[in-house]
């Protein structure tokens, strides 16, 4: 029997299989620290560049989660139509 995994043992290797997320979760948080700075200084221009760099940033990382999770399926668990991808969205009575 072996020990449960440590919460930086879980997150070491949730980085190792889907490297691209904390990167841009660390992005997102660069782009919202540094808005938040140019915004204290009264750079408005700036900070709003910082806040729409933010927003791509945020979509890069939803998406590297997505594709994460999709080729992380096991192919077997993928649908291979798209007949297949309606059928398991449908509502099971």
């Amino acid at each position: 029997m072996s020990l449960p995994e440590s919460f930086g043992e879980k997150a070491w290797r949730k980085t190792k299989d889907q490297p691209l997320v904390p990167m841009g979760a660390l992005l997102t948080l660069g782009f919202l620290v540094s808005g938040f700075k140019a915004f204290r200084n009264g750079e408005k221009q700036k900070s709003q560049v910082l806040m729409r760099g933010r927003v791509a940033a945020q979509f890069f990382t939803i998406a590297a989660m997505g594709v994460g999770a999709y080729f992380g399926m096991k192919p077997h668990d993928r649908p291979a139509t798209m007949e297949e991808k309606m059928e398991r969205m449908e509502p099971k009575n």
